[in-house]
């Protein structure tokens, strides 16, 4: 890996950090730090860390059992490509506001599959997160997309 790349990823994981630090009384700021995180995680192919940010009743749709659908996308997809970078134009973080617990994002994605320096694979989603509150963490509870 070079120099500059980890840099960029310490610098990134040290602010996902300070938003996680910050976020433990402001769970608006929980939710975007979580939000972050998973993508984060998405874009490193820890598949383990997605894993653990999807909450255990997590449903997708289309799928009977969303974990699974979950592990075996990432797998696929991790090896098939040798990078993954999510752009993320837009994002947008609701809390329910009848629900504390209870939240919602919606973005605009391109998913970029590479093995070397340019892309072989780009395709564009709009999402949908649904979240849930554990204590002070989130974990995605339901995945739509069109």
């Amino acid at each position: 890996m070079r120099p500059q790349w980890r840099r960029f990823r310490v610098s990134l994981f040290l602010v996902f950090f300070l938003l996680a630090a910050c976020a433990k009384d402001d769970p608006r700021a929980a939710l975007d730090a979580a939000a972050g995180e998973f993508q984060a995680a998405l874009e490193a192919k820890e598949t383990g860390r997605v894993l653990d940010l999807l909450h255990p009743a997590f449903t997708v749709q289309g799928a009977d059992d969303g974990r699974d659908w979950a592990r075996r996308t990432m797998v696929s997809m991790f090896m098939r490509y040798k990078t993954v970078t999510i752009v993320v134009p837009w994002r947008r973080s609701e809390l329910d506001s009848r629900v504390p617990d209870r939240a919602a994002t919606e973005a605009e994605v391109t998913l970029l599959g590479a093995e070397g320096l340019l892309p072989e694979s780009a395709r564009h989603f709009r999402v949908r997160l649904e979240w849930g509150r554990e204590g002070r963490a989130w974990k995605v509870t339901r995945l739509t997309w069109a």
